[in-house]
């Protein structure tokens, strides 16, 4: 068991795509057969992750994945009170002391990247942060 909590930020709406979300969020969009944060939650099961916070805006809409998924592993839902990502974060300052690791809901990467991450962390302290690339304005 790793015993680095996973922090999943999943409140996002997802402007972009609202013609495929109905206004839901992003992260319950279905691809293949499972929702994008079932794609992350798996990763994070098969990496051994004892716990993980999620932040959301309304939490009933995840409570079925809650059940699923606790068998595997602690769940904590953490309603977001404020926008933007560094609020979000804060939101869970209750549930989460010292390190974490922070993932995003719509950015599925195989279970192998986080894997080398997380060991690349945890042999050497090293502080590790993986950006996405955002779409940048002239």
């Amino acid at each position: 068991m790793v015993n680095l909590p996973a922090l999943i930020l999943a409140g996002g709406v997802g402007e972009k795509i609202k013609l495929l979300t109905g206004g839901r969020p992003k992260t319950l969009l279905e691809i293949a057969g499972k929702r994008l944060i079932e794609y992350v939650l798996a990763n994070v099961r098969k990496m051994g992750v004892s716990r993980a916070i999620i932040v959301v805006n309304e939490p009933k809409e995840y409570e079925d994945i809650v059940v699923k998924y606790s068998k595997y592993f602690e769940i904590n839902l953490v309603k977001q009170k404020l926008p933007e990502i560094e609020r979000a974060i804060l939101s869970t300052k209750d549930f989460i002391q010292g390190d974490f690791m922070l993932l995003y809901e719509d950015i599925v990467a195989p279970v192998d990247t986080y894997r080398e991450l997380l060991s690349l962390y945890l042999s050497g302290n090293y502080g590790i942060v993986l950006v996405p690339e955002e779409d940048l304005e002239t």
